[in-house]
């Protein structure tokens, strides 16, 4: 009897941690995952459908390529599980020619399973034939939840003859920092000038992210040294390095941001030449003692009554 008792107890135990064991596998699965749909073969078209006002959907070097026959074009892509409260991204890689002027995205969650207008968002596209990535910030208070299914829709409704061509569809999950550009707090640089180089960099992964940013300078320049930025799950944020102009020239800079570089060129003047106040930083047409000053935004065009023109300067 005892035996008898001790192998049910043991029987009950091994059955109740395979079924702890199977509920987190089937956990596993169920769970929500990184989205990276990327076409380049024929089974890669599987799972997409061409719903409404769409030739049937064809493989080419841009991937899958279709055109809007019908009123109300959209496609279907294939089953998902996202975590909409987390992964707020959808990146989307296409070539649209013709008359459309958006991306609208549809989707529906556990929870809301039906269609509608109170569950999609539109985004501006180029429609030049030029390939392009939007990368697309779904600021939505219905993108929440477990989303399972999303609808791809080209408006306007009536952009017959449109070419539609989709390459990439990524809704990540990983941290994925992107180094959205680099910009100089002022416009026209002199030499001893202490500046303000700012790196706007953004998250576009579901996890926070810690980045090091480093910066080259040429020779008539010198910088602090780099640092960590961290940026929070969809998010954007900046780092901030101080630089100084040494002597004039043509000064450059690359920097580093994770993997991610970008490179700025702009002029450092000479004090005595400019003969003006350097704290010119609105927009517009500032008169110098033996010149002009044009400012627009990051760039700087300096005309002295000389004729020569220094410039323009882009950053």
């Amino acid at each position: 009897m005892k035996l008898y008792r001790l192998i049910a107890a043991f029987t009950a135990l091994v059955v109740a941690a395979l079924t702890v064991f199977l509920a987190r596998k089937a956990g596993e699965k169920r769970g929500p995952v990184e989205v990276n749909w990327v076409i380049e073969r024929e089974e890669d078209l599987e799972g997409w459908r061409m719903l409404n006002g769409l030739a049937p959907a064809k493989l080419a070097e841009d991937g899958l390529t279709t055109e809007v026959t019908g009123f109300d074009p959209y496609m279907l892509a294939p089953p998902l599980r996202v975590d909409a409260d987390r992964q707020k991204v959808v990146v989307v890689g296409m070539r649209v020619r013709g008359s459309a002027t958006a991306l609208r995205i549809y989707w529906v969650r556990e929870g809301s399973p039906n269609w509608g207008e109170d569950k999609a968002f539109s985004w501006p596209i180029a429609a030049d034939g030029e390939f392009r990535e939007y990368v697309i910030a779904v600021n939505h208070p219905e993108w929440r939840g477990t989303v399972t299914a999303i609808r791809f829709d080209l408006e306007p409704p009536d952009c017959y003859g449109t070419y539609w061509a989709i390459k990439y569809v990524r809704i990540p999950t990983r941290a994925e920092v992107r180094l959205e550009g680099a910009s100089l707090a002022k416009a026209v640089v002199a030499e001893g000038d202490q500046l303000e180089l700012r790196v706007r960099l953004r998250n576009l992964g579901a996890e926070p992210a810690r980045v090091e940013v480093s910066i080259e300078a040429s020779e008539n320049l010198a910088v602090e040294a780099g640092g960590a930025a961290e940026i929070g799950p969809a998010s954007e944020g900046a780092a901030t390095l101080r630089v100084t102009a040494l002597r004039s020239g043509v000064a450059r800079l690359k920097v580093r941001a994770g993997e991610a570089k970008r490179s700025l060129e702009f002029p450092v003047y000479r004090r005595e030449a400019l003969e003006v106040s350097l704290e010119i930083g609105a927009e517009g047409v500032h008169r110098l003692e033996r010149g002009y000053a044009v400012v627009s935004g990051q760039a700087a065009l300096i005309v002295p009554e000389s004729g020569g023109l220094y410039g323009p300067l882009v950053v």
